[in-house]
Protein backbone atom coordinates (compact mmCIF):
# COMPACT_ATOMS: atom_id res chain seq x y z
CA UNK A 1 0.00 0.00 0.00
CA UNK A 2 3.00 2.56 0.68
CA UNK A 3 4.86 1.43 -2.10
CA UNK A 4 1.68 2.26 -4.26
CA UNK A 5 1.26 5.66 -2.79
CA UNK A 6 5.11 6.01 -2.89
CA UNK A 7 5.08 5.47 -6.86
CA UNK A 8 1.99 7.55 -7.16
CA UNK A 9 4.04 10.06 -5.72
CA UNK A 10 7.26 9.10 -8.36
CA UNK A 11 5.05 9.71 -11.38
CA UNK A 12 3.82 12.81 -10.93
CA UNK A 13 7.32 14.07 -10.32
CA UNK A 14 8.36 12.09 -13.23
CA UNK A 15 5.45 14.33 -15.17
CA UNK A 16 7.00 17.28 -13.63
CA UNK A 17 10.82 16.42 -14.83
CA UNK A 18 9.43 15.78 -18.48
CA UNK A 19 7.21 18.78 -18.33
CA UNK A 20 10.00 20.93 -16.85
CA UNK A 21 13.12 19.43 -19.35
CA UNK A 22 10.60 19.91 -22.43
CA UNK A 23 10.22 23.26 -21.58
CA UNK A 24 14.02 24.13 -20.45
CA UNK A 25 15.12 22.48 -23.99
CA UNK A 26 12.83 25.10 -25.37
CA UNK A 27 14.27 27.90 -23.27
CA UNK A 28 17.51 27.43 -24.20
CA UNK A 29 16.29 27.19 -27.80
CA UNK A 30 15.34 30.44 -27.93
CA UNK A 31 18.10 32.02 -25.81
CA UNK A 32 20.35 30.63 -28.03
CA UNK A 33 18.22 31.32 -31.37
CA UNK A 34 18.12 34.26 -33.91
CA UNK A 35 15.27 35.85 -32.98
CA UNK A 36 17.18 36.34 -29.50
CA UNK A 37 19.77 38.74 -31.35
CA UNK A 38 20.60 41.79 -30.14
CA UNK A 39 18.61 44.64 -31.76
CA UNK A 40 19.53 47.56 -29.64
CA UNK A 41 22.26 47.96 -26.58
CA UNK A 42 19.06 47.88 -24.77
CA UNK A 43 17.63 44.97 -26.34
CA UNK A 44 18.29 41.66 -23.48
CA UNK A 45 15.51 39.45 -25.07
CA UNK A 46 18.68 36.64 -25.13
CA UNK A 47 19.63 37.40 -21.58
CA UNK A 48 16.41 36.99 -20.03
CA UNK A 49 15.92 33.91 -21.99
CA UNK A 50 19.57 32.37 -20.89
CA UNK A 51 18.74 33.31 -17.35
CA UNK A 52 15.61 31.68 -17.59
CA UNK A 53 17.08 28.32 -18.91
CA UNK A 54 19.50 28.38 -16.39
CA UNK A 55 16.56 27.96 -13.80
CA UNK A 56 15.07 25.87 -15.42
CA UNK A 57 18.25 23.83 -15.64
CA UNK A 58 18.22 23.76 -12.05
CA UNK A 59 14.64 22.84 -11.65
CA UNK A 60 15.86 19.48 -13.73
CA UNK A 61 18.50 18.86 -11.18
CA UNK A 62 16.70 19.39 -8.25
CA UNK A 63 13.66 16.99 -9.37
CA UNK A 64 16.26 14.46 -10.81
CA UNK A 65 17.73 14.63 -7.17
CA UNK A 66 14.45 14.56 -5.49
CA UNK A 67 13.48 11.15 -7.89
CA UNK A 68 16.90 9.47 -6.91
CA UNK A 69 15.53 9.90 -3.07
CA UNK A 70 12.41 8.30 -3.61
CA UNK A 71 13.59 5.59 -5.63
CA UNK A 72 15.93 4.45 -3.33
CA UNK A 73 13.56 5.29 0.05
CA UNK A 74 13.14 1.79 1.61
CA UNK A 75 9.75 1.81 3.26
CA UNK A 76 9.43 -0.04 6.88
CA UNK A 77 6.22 -1.57 7.30
CA UNK A 78 5.64 -0.82 10.66
CA UNK A 79 7.90 1.75 11.97
CA UNK A 80 8.19 2.55 16.25
CA UNK A 81 8.27 6.11 15.18
CA UNK A 82 8.00 8.44 12.58
CA UNK A 83 10.87 8.31 9.76
CA UNK A 84 10.60 9.00 6.32
CA UNK A 85 8.10 6.39 4.54
CA UNK A 86 5.47 6.47 6.88
CA UNK A 87 1.93 7.56 7.04
CA UNK A 88 0.56 9.56 10.09
CA UNK A 89 -2.37 10.13 11.49
CA UNK A 90 -2.48 12.43 13.69
CA UNK A 91 -5.70 14.39 15.40
CA UNK A 92 -6.29 18.18 15.79
CA UNK A 93 -7.72 20.10 18.50
CA UNK A 94 -8.60 23.18 15.71
CA UNK A 95 -9.97 20.15 13.26
CA UNK A 96 -12.58 18.14 14.05
CA UNK A 97 -11.33 15.85 11.28
CA UNK A 98 -8.42 13.44 11.45
CA UNK A 99 -5.32 14.88 9.14
CA UNK A 100 -3.16 12.22 7.21
CA UNK A 101 0.74 12.77 6.20
CA UNK A 102 3.21 10.69 4.43
CA UNK A 103 6.80 11.59 5.65
CA UNK A 104 8.45 11.50 1.85
CA UNK A 105 12.23 12.89 1.40
CA UNK A 106 11.08 14.78 -1.69
CA UNK A 107 7.49 15.53 -3.35
CA UNK A 108 6.17 17.99 -0.26
CA UNK A 109 2.66 19.40 -0.91
CA UNK A 110 1.63 16.16 -2.98
CA UNK A 111 -2.11 15.67 -2.45
CA UNK A 112 -2.97 11.81 -2.48
CA UNK A 113 -6.41 9.85 -1.81
CA UNK A 114 -5.64 7.07 0.74
CA UNK A 115 -9.34 5.47 1.62
CA UNK A 116 -11.24 7.83 0.09
CA UNK A 117 -9.42 10.12 2.31
CA UNK A 118 -6.80 12.96 1.93
CA UNK A 119 -3.36 12.10 2.26
CA UNK A 120 -0.59 15.23 2.32
CA UNK A 121 2.97 14.26 1.09
CA UNK A 122 5.30 16.36 3.83
CA UNK A 123 8.87 16.44 3.80
CA UNK A 124 11.17 15.91 7.04
CA UNK A 125 12.42 20.28 6.52
CA UNK A 126 8.58 21.38 6.17
CA UNK A 127 7.46 22.49 9.73
CA UNK A 128 4.69 19.79 10.47
CA UNK A 129 7.28 17.03 9.32
CA UNK A 130 10.04 18.70 11.52
CA UNK A 131 7.79 18.06 14.14
CA UNK A 132 6.53 14.72 13.70
CA UNK A 133 10.18 13.22 12.81
CA UNK A 134 10.73 10.71 15.29
CA UNK A 135 7.70 10.93 17.31
CA UNK A 136 5.95 7.90 18.57
CA UNK A 137 1.91 7.08 18.52
CA UNK A 138 0.40 8.50 21.91
CA UNK A 139 2.89 12.23 21.54
CA UNK A 140 1.01 15.01 21.82
CA UNK A 141 2.57 18.30 19.98
CA UNK A 142 2.24 21.68 19.20
CA UNK A 143 2.45 23.18 15.43
CA UNK A 144 1.66 26.58 14.06
CA UNK A 145 -0.58 25.20 11.27
CA UNK A 146 -2.91 22.54 13.43
CA UNK A 147 -2.68 23.82 17.06
CA UNK A 148 -2.47 20.84 19.04
CA UNK A 149 -1.79 17.55 17.53
CA UNK A 150 -2.06 13.96 19.16
CA UNK A 151 -0.24 10.86 17.19
CA UNK A 152 -2.99 8.55 16.82
CA UNK A 153 -1.24 6.09 13.95
CA UNK A 154 1.60 5.06 12.23
CA UNK A 155 2.31 2.95 9.79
Amino acid sequence: MKQSLLNQVINLLEEDLKTIRSAAAETHRASTGDESKQEGKYDTRGLEASYLAEAQADQVRQLEQSLHKLNTLTLIEEPDEVIPGTIVIVSSDKTDQDSQFFLLPAGGGTMLKYEDQDLTVITPSSPIGMVLLARSIGDILQTDQLGEIFISEIY
